[in-house]
């Protein structure tokens, strides 16, 4: 597999990797059309392997189109989908809605789809959601005016750390078309099941496969219902990253996708201001030690022993002071068990040549150990704090 430029692991995205650079121009064509064209391929960073398609081969400029012309081929998409089928990794849909759209799923949203969720958990529970690839990679087409896809995939959404549902949904699948005119999206999605579920269905809440394939049903095709009646009357184009775009041009070819927008003066200011965000993101992140809440918990767990190491060694030289005094302070305390003490100072003890004060010695070595353990306390606070700021928020 050939890598071309930059990879960056996506995270939440079972251990993807994206692959982009530009590997054509950028140059100016005898029309003076400025155009350039970039790589962008998926794979398993653990198991890559060369793509078992290539991309549509279309026109580089459409005389018809816009001013700027983007054009993105099935290719970029399925080789993120065969690759994250391949690294047979779960979907974390729940780091992507709280780390993209700072969302955290509860029992409240889960249950408008499946009631018996708050009938068992009741109201307010986060709810962890996890997908995964199932039987074979998922597939997405674009077919002329409209896109399709197909799919099967297992769903586990947990409460309370159980399993309340797991479910595989076998050939889920899908198909819109869209269109762009007036600052508007119109379309219609034309199919839309959750496909069956198998019959390796677990669940905590009394309810069977052919319930929950029911419930899931219903939802979707009212969604799609509400959705269509807006698609129909149009939908207004929101800004992109801070650039208008209310004048996009959307449409479908076999293999590949059109995006088109009429570019002005402001457009370009836009653009500018958006890549300009772009670049210092990319700098944070590059000046950045990404730091997962595992590694975190295995930095403290990591830190916890070495302090208890630490405190074990340190102690080592107190233990073997008490075992040689041990017959001659048990002798004293038989004897003046009731005495106060500052009696301890009349205990003394030869060792190595030194002569030691008992009592003082073992007040002195108590408080530099609490020290000690207080000191380290606080260095072990501090590294934890330096890897928590690192986490991104």
């Amino acid at each position: 597999m050939k890598i071309y430029g930059t990879q960056e692991e996506i995270p939440y995205l079972a251990g993807l990797t994206a692959d982009y650079a530009q590997v054509g121009g950028p140059e100016f064509t005898a029309q003076k059309i400025f155009q350039m064209g970039l790589n962008g391929t998926f794979f398993d960073a653990q198991q890559a392997e060369q793509p078992t398609t290539t991309p549509a081969s279309f026109a580089l400029r459409d005389p018809k189109g816009k001013d700027a012309q983007f054009f993105l081929t099935e290719y970029t998409i399925k080789t993120a989908l065969d690759s994250s089928f391949q690294s047979g990794e779960d979907l974390d849909i729940t780091g992507l809605l709280s780390q993209y759209l700072n969302v955290t799923v509860t029992t409240d949203e889960v249950g408008t789809v499946i009631p018996e969720i708050l009938t068992k958990y009741g109201s307010g529970k986060p709810v962890g959601i996890s997908a995964k690839w199932v039987s074979a990679a998922p597939a997405a087409q674009f077919v002329p005016g409209a896109m399709a896809f197909s799919g099967s995939v297992r769903v586990t959404a947990t409460v309370d750390g159980e399993v309340a549902v797991q479910a595989a949904f076998d050939n889920a699948d899908g198909k819109f078309g869209l269109h762009s005119d007036s600052g508007k999206i119109f379309g219609k999605v034309t199919e839309a099941s959750a496909g069956t579920v198998e019959a390796d269905f677990k669940t905590t809440l009394g309810i069977t496969a052919a319930q929950l394939q029911k419930e899931v049903q219903d939802q979707i095709d009212s969604g799609v219902a509400e959705l269509n009646i807006e698609l129909a009357d149009g939908v207004e184009i929101p800004t992109i990253m801070g650039i208008d775009v209310s004048d996009v041009q959307v449409d479908f070819f076999t293999g590949y996708m059109e995006l088109g927008a009429s570019l002005s003066p402001k457009s370009w200011t836009q653009i500018a201001a958006a890549m300009s965000a772009w670049k210092q993101r990319l700098l944070a992140k590059r000046n950045a030690v990404p730091v997962s809440h595992w590694y975190l918990k295995d930095f403290v767990d990591r830190k916890t022993d070495e302090l208890g190491d630490l405190m074990e060694d340190s102690s080592d030289e107190l233990n073997q002071m008490l075992a040689k005094a041990s017959d001659k302070f048990e002798a004293f305390i038989g004897k003046k068990k009731d005495a106060p003490k500052e009696d301890l100072r009349a205990v003394t003890v030869d060792i190595d040549g030194k002569h030691w004060d008992l009592g003082r010695f073992l007040d002195r070595r108590a408080k530099k150990l609490t020290d000690f353990i207080n000191k380290k306390a606080d260095q072990l606070e501090d590294l934890v704090n330096t890897e928590v700021d690192k986490v991104p928020e």
